[in-house]
C-alpha cells in the first residue's frame, strides 16, 4: 500500500474522487483513468488548471471512463488500486524526487500517469483527443513557468527593495 503522507491536499482530493467514481460507476478497481478525472475533479489545483487550458473536463470524461471498464453487480465499499495506478503512483513520487519537491501534486500525479503506458488514462485520453505527451509537455511548461517567477534570484533582485544583509544572503545563496 502506498504512502500518501507527502500527498498536497490537492493530490488527496484527487484520490478520493477517483474512488468515488470507481464506486458510482461500480468498477472493480481504482485505475490511471480514475485518478485523471479525479485531478480533473480537484479544482484550485495545478493539475485542475493545465486539464482545463488543454479543455479537458470531467463532464466530458466521465461518461468515457465509464464505458472503459464493466461494471460489478454492487459497488465496491473499499476498492482496490490497480497495478496500473500503483505504478503510476511510484512514477509521480519520482517525478516530485526529481524535480526537488517535498510534496507529491496533481501535477506531478499527471507526470506519473502519463509516463505509463499501462491502464486505461492513455485509452481516457485518446478518446478526449489528447495526447498523454501532450499533457506531460504542457505540466513540464507550467512547472518551469513556476520555478522561473517564483524562485529567480534575478527577478527577486528586480523587484525588490533588499536590504544590505539581504543582498549578501542573496549572493551567497548564488555562489552555493
Amino acid at each position: 500500500m502506498a504512502s500518501y503522507s507527502r500527498y498536497s491536499h490537492h493530490a488527496r482530493r484527487a484520490m478520493t474522487h477517483a474512488t468515488l467514481l470507481v464506486q458510482r460507476h461500480r468498477h472493480p478497481r481504482v485505475d490511471t483513468g480514475h485518478l485523471l478525472v479525479g485531478v480533473m475533479l480537484a479544482r484550485g489545483s495545478i493539475g485542475y488548471d493545465i486539464l482545463t487550458a488543454l479543455s479537458l473536463q470531467a463532464d466530458q470524461a466521465e461518461p468515457a471512463l465509464a464505458s472503459l471498464t464493466l461494471p460489478l453487480d454492487e459497488a465496491p465499499e473499499s476498492p482496490p488500486n490497480d497495478a496500473a495506478l500503483d505504478i503510476a503512483l511510484e512514477l509521480a513520487a519520482d517525478e516530485s524526487n526529481w524535480l526537488g519537491h517535498h510534496y507529491v501534486g496533481t501535477e506531478h500525479l499527471l507526470l506519473g500517469i502519463t509516463r505509463t503506458n499501462v491502464g486505461n488514462a492513455a485509452d481516457l485520453l485518446h478518446a478526449l483527443d489528447t495526447q498523454p505527451a501532450q499533457l506531460r509537455r504542457r505540466v513540464r511548461d507550467r512547472l518551469s513557468e513556476r520555478l522561473e517567477t517564483e524562485f529567480s534570484l534575478d527577478v527577486l533582485r528586480r523587484n525588490a527593495n533588499l536590504s544590505e544583509l539581504s543582498r549578501r544572503v542573496l549572493n551567497a545563496a548564488e555562489q552555493i
